[in-house]
């Protein structure tokens, strides 16, 4: 096939194109204009019946709702034969929870969390034919995941899960697969927000020793971090005066020593001394404080070995 395109002299940027093909005759090649053709006929009863199956093959390909089927009968003779369906619905209803019903236990500074990871999926078949089904319902086998129900599968291969399912005609059922995974997790005690540990100190799960352990703990963290709270206040306050100290030392540079500004600063001067030194003395002292909070936070923690 080839293609041309030829362009008007009065109207030379509309261009028009034209496709012509090639065909070998009687009399040799011969160019024809594709426009004219309508409708081509293959001589050839091999070559046509060639296109015809890969014209059939692409139309397979490119239609995924269909499927060809082949059945075969052995022996010879003529026989009537009755072919039914079922046709092909893969709905379900697919649900996941978290369960926390493995517990919380706390060793050394740790909380470890036991959950269940819970996918319970349900499968609905529909039967319009006039007999009864069986259906076989193949799902995914996973290792880390443990079957809950049912059971038992009814066949189960390296890969899968097969459960069986009798529908009545006319009649719809439901079938239901609940596998569960467990979880683990590892929560650090003098790290985690406090939070999450009073999430987990109110759940309904957890022990009454784990939750008075918890609960012990929530009052020395609040402890601990009441202290750092008024060191940080402190240090606060005292990077305020010095900054405003710095200010009053440049502002007496520029005046005389017998004004009343200057002796107002001198007066200001010493009272935020006495108030530096006062601060100075509350900050090592909540250091200690806080230190004692932390070594009494630390050496509960450790010491945990609670379920």
């Amino acid at each position: 096939m080839v293609k041309k395109t030829t362009s008007s002299p009065t109207q030379p940027r509309r261009a028009k194109s034209h496709f012509t093909g090639k065909a070998v005759t009687e009399e040799g090649f011969r160019s024809l204009s594709l426009a004219t053709v309508q409708r081509i006929k293959l001589t050839n009863p091999t070559l046509s019946a060639e296109l015809h199956q890969a014209l059939a093959t692409l139309a397979t390909n490119h239609d995924i709702q269909k499927k060809i089927v082949s059945i075969t009968f052995d022996g010879a003779g003529t026989r009537q034969a009755r072919v039914a369906y079922l046709t092909e619905t893969p709905v379900w209803k697919t649900t996941y929870r978290l369960v926390l019903d493995e517990g919380v236990s706390l060793k050394k500074g740790t909380m470890l969390i036991l959950r269940r990871l819970v996918e319970d999926r349900t499968y609905l078949v529909k039967n319009r034919d006039t007999k009864a089904k069986t259906v076989l319902i193949e799902q995914p086998y996973r290792a880390d995941w443990k079957l809950a129900e049912p059971k038992e599968p009814t066949e189960r291969t390296r890969d899968l899960y097969r459960f069986s399912l009798a529908v009545d005609p006319g009649k719809s059922a439901t079938l239901r697969v609940k596998e569960t995974l467990p979880l683990q997790e590892s929560i650090l005690l003098m790290e985690s927000g406090i939070d999450q540990i009073v999430y987990y100190q109110q759940a309904k799960e957890v022990s009454q020793k784990v939750k008075e352990a918890l609960q012990r703990l929530v009052q020395l963290r609040h402890t601990l971090d009441d202290a750092r709270a008024q060191q940080t206040r402190l240090d606060q306050r005292t990077a305020e005066i010095t900054a405003e100290h710095a200010r009053i030392r440049e502002n007496m540079q520029r005046l005389q020593q017998n004004s009343e500004l200057y002796t107002r600063y001198v007066k200001k001067l010493d009272q935020q001394e006495t108030e530096l030194e006062k601060l100075r003395k509350e900050i090592e002292t909540l250091k200690s404080t806080e230190e004692e909070h932390r070594r009494e936070l630390q050496n509960f923690v450790m010491n945990l070995d609670v379920a």
